[in-house]
């Protein structure tokens, strides 16, 4: 009798709609992957100084700009289509505009590395441009398959992807770390996980959707290229000014204060950003099969019910991250720390209303409004550069709060907006 009572009980805790299933899943696998690299981070922080982590951070930084590139943002297509064959060509677009664009940037690295280097004002990095390429082919691929996988709602296969990931990542750091690589050895790490995760990605999906290879070729592949090219002349030029801002970012501070300061902002971005990434990524991913399925009528309700779950769960979250992250970093990582935890009380604030934006980008995108994002990165950059040039005290705390307050407007604006789109859209 009591087994029946326990095992009714059980079935009830136990999700019913599909969007939970899917929900748990990822924010299960978010969730391990992200306790992995916290629990070794106060050994990592020890190991690693905050100038290393900021020359990593400057490195990513121009890396990204290519990786944001790798797809052409083909890879946002590919859950848009309702049939397997067409995005089947979306991908293989996806990966050989990927090749292209490394190939690209293996010849702007080459011929135009001292220039970089004199730009950036870090010859050290002047070797490490070469793994650039490298990086552009692992990101364009990482993102493309993680795209098929949310397409065929592989939830399950993403989260354990991300584990694995993370195990390989945090290891290596580790590693490399008491072998004394220096930056090198954060670089290594972060190349050897990617493509690890990226094997397993391909394998699995190569064995169950190899069969869907006959339904491509070339004339195909020139077809959905031009059916989708908003995302190459919106949405790639979007995602790039993006990454441009975060790029000037980190530049910025390293001109007009130090790579030591970079790396606790680094930190500080990367500590505040785990909730983010245990819980809106995975909702944000679901979300986005959900309402690429969903008839208009149905947006306003999806992405409304969205917002206010992730409000509901954001202002106790970062408003506690707000109070208690100086001597929580301080505590955690070590007194050297301490300053990236003032930086991450000021970051909580505007990571609060970024999160809110990725559903809403992802909306903007469905609904082909992708100039509206494009200007909007075009403010966010302008933003970067009119605070450190204009508005900058001379003091970093106090120019970084003046830039989190103004970008959280910003994406306070984009948010209401997308609102009022939605409910348009849904009469």
């Amino acid at each position: 009798m009591k087994k029946d009572i326990i095992h009714k009980m059980l079935r009830k805790l136990k999700p019913k709609s599909e969007f939970s299933k899917n929900s748990i899943s990822l924010i299960t696998g978010s969730t391990i992957s992200q306790a992995i690299p916290a629990a070794l981070s106060p050994i990592l922080t020890r190991i690693y100084t905050p100038e290393e982590y900021g020359l990593l951070a400057v490195f990513m930084s121009v890396s990204g700009i290519f990786a944001t590139l790798a797809t052409a943002k083909y890879d946002m297509a590919i859950i848009m289509p309702k049939s397997d064959k067409e995005a089947a060509n979306i991908i293989l677009l996806s990966f050989l505009m990927t090749f292209l664009i490394s190939l690209i940037s293996l010849f702007i690295v080459h011929f135009l590395n001292n220039e970089i280097v004199d730009f950036l004002g870090k010859p050290e990095i002047s070797n490490w441009l070469y793994f650039i390429p490298l990086t552009v082919i692992l990101s364009g691929l990482h993102q493309s398959l993680s795209m098929w996988s949310t397409r065929k709602k592989r939830f399950k296969r993403i989260s354990n992807n991300m584990i694995l990931g993370t195990i390989t990542a945090s290891s290596m750091n580790l590693s490399f770390g008491l072998s004394n690589f220096g930056v090198l050895g954060l670089i290594f790490s972060t190349i050897i996980a990617q493509s690890i995760t990226i094997w397993h990605l391909l394998i699995r999906s190569f064995k169950n959707d190899s069969s869907l290879i006959r339904y491509t070729n070339k004339l195909k592949i020139i077809k959905v290229m031009k059916k989708y090219k908003k995302m190459p002349l919106f949405i790639m030029p979007n995602t790039l000014i993006d990454n441009i801002r975060v790029t000037s970012l980190n530049i910025l501070v390293i001109q007009f204060f130090t790579t030591a300061i970079l790396g606790q902002l680094s930190l500080a971005f990367k500590v505040i950003r785990v909730p983010m990434t245990i819980i809106y990524s995975a909702l944000i991913q679901v979300f986005m099969q959900k309402l690429a399925v969903s008839p208009k009528n149905d947006y306003y309700r999806l992405l409304s019910k969205f917002l206010s779950k992730t409000t509901l769960i954001g202002i106790p979250l970062y408003s506690f991250m707000y109070f208690v992250s100086p001597d929580a970093f301080a505590f955690v990582f070590g007194e050297q720390w301490r300053f990236a935890g003032e930086v991450g009380s000021i970051l909580s604030i505007w990571m609060f209303f970024h999160i809110m934006t990725n559903p809403v980008g992802h909306f903007l995108i469905l609904v082909n409004k992708q100039q509206i994002l494009l200007l909007f990165s075009i403010f966010y950059v302008l933003i970067v550069f009119g605070i450190f040039f204009i508005f900058n005290t001379g003091e970093f705390l106090t120019t970084f709060m003046r830039m989190a307050l103004t970008m959280s407007f910003f994406n306070s604006v984009l948010i209401i907006y997308s609102l009022i789109l939605a409910k348009k859209l849904s009469k």
